[in-house]
């Protein structure tokens, strides 16, 4: 059984791609004018991303770019999460103190989207770099009203145990970065979230109470990461490599309802293949343990990690994953991908088995918006085990 069927028409998607590309041109100076160097990513795919300490050091960097200024322009995706969404995507950016203007900017982002399905998304993405980009902080202040699915927990739940619930949630993440040496930095997190469980199907075991966390309520937990990024570019890297090893914590003393840890790995490399083709490889986990509530367990699926599999659709509270991607150009600015994934989630580590392995395959187009930050419109099509899903988005998906 597909999991999710494709429900839109490709007359559809032209007309979308044609949008997006018309306010990309009609806006002044186009998304160059904005110069921000999109950090972390966003639930929409475009929040601020970390561009790497040697285009820093770049004395090439050009010394014209404003010193701030502002930039909105509409927002069209599609995931078989959201189905089609559309919004409007704004973003103020400036330079702190004496900072050049060949410095990373600071910027101020705003997103809001608005989903077939009924879904409502806001987000204010506050980032800051001072002290020659020694310091850096980036948090978000989000907001969810999320018609959502849920199969259960474990790695072969039947499609038949599908129920509809509603997340309504606020969410306040925050992070502070300290670059000590080269593309070495440790960092703090911050992640306080309040989430209520709504419109639950009637015979569910939402519904029933039966699963931890269908009461909802407050998770408040502080981490630590440390990490070293070498890429040559945050959204299109052609080489060079992020490490990260992140540990958080949600505790009833922090004023959490739930106790439960979490350990996260993420190894990204990307590799050059001739002067334009690119390997990039990925290897990802997540290990909780505690009263962890069925919305904060690890996922499978999404646009992410296992394009194709309906984020959610697996999940529990150890998760592994690795994917491939072959990046190459094929004319003027359009491109193209091939990507597979494997992964699988499972209660405990000594559980986790090839019977029930995840996998997907499927390729993609690109079209370059923004030379300068090589930021690009993405259309992928994914295909795993019973399961198929297309996505219409912004940036990588690592």
């Amino acid at each position: 059984m597909i999991t999710k069927p494709l429900q839109i028409r490709f007359s559809c998607l032209n007309k979308i791609l044609l949008f997006f590309l018309t306010a990309w041109v009609v806006t002044p100076k186009g998304l160059a004018a904005q110069q921000p160097a999109p950090a972390a990513t966003s639930d929409l795919e475009l929040g601020m991303t970390r561009t790497s300490y040697q285009e820093l050091s770049n004395p090439a960097v050009s010394e014209i770019k404003p010193r701030s200024g502002f930039v909105a322009l509409p927002l069209i995706s599609y995931t078989p999460e959201t189905e089609l969404g559309l919004g409007g995507f704004g973003v103020h950016f400036f330079r702190l103190g004496d900072d050049p203007a060949s410095s990373r900017t600071s910027s101020v982002a705003l997103i809001g989207l608005y989903s077939t399905r009924d879904q409502l998304i806001f987000e204010v993405i506050p980032e800051l770099y001072w002290n020659s980009e020694k310091w850096h902080i980036w948090s978000k202040l989000s907001y969810r009203l999320y018609p959502d699915r849920f199969w259960g927990v474990g790695d072969d739940t039947p499609e038949s145990a599908k129920e509809n619930y509603t997340e309504n949630s606020p969410r306040l993440q925050f992070w502070l970065r300290r670059l000590l040496y080269s593309a070495f930095y440790i960092e703090g997190r911050l992640d306080a979230q309040y989430l209520a469980v709504q419109d639950t199907s009637a015979q569910g075991v939402l519904a029933a109470k039966s699963v931890l966390g269908a009461d909802g309520g407050r998770t408040v937990g502080f981490g630590l990461t440390a990490g070293w990024d070498s890429r040559d570019q945050a959204l299109e890297p052609r080489r060079g490599a992020l490490y990260e090893l992140s540990s958080m914590a949600w505790q009833r003393v922090f004023g959490s309802d739930y106790n439960f840890w979490e350990i996260a790995l993420n190894l990204r490399q990307f590799i050059p293949i001739g002067r334009t083709h690119v390997l990039a490889v990925q290897l990802y986990g997540q290990f909780q343990g505690g009263e962890v509530p069925f919305y904060k367990m690890a996922l499978i699926g999404g646009q992410r990690l296992l394009r194709g599999y309906y984020e959610g659709r697996y999940r529990d509270k150890q998760m592994i994953a690795a994917q491939a991607e072959y990046r190459l150009p094929v004319w003027w600015r359009f491109g193209a991908v091939l990507f597979a994934a494997v992964g699988d989630v499972s209660d405990r580590l000594d559980n986790f088995s090839l019977d029930h392995l995840k996998w997907a395959v499927g390729g993609g187009g690109r079209v370059l918006i923004n030379s300068d930050e090589r930021l690009n419109l993405r259309l992928d099509l994914a295909v795993g085990h019973t399961t198929w899903g297309i996505y219409i988005g912004i940036a990588e998906a690592f």
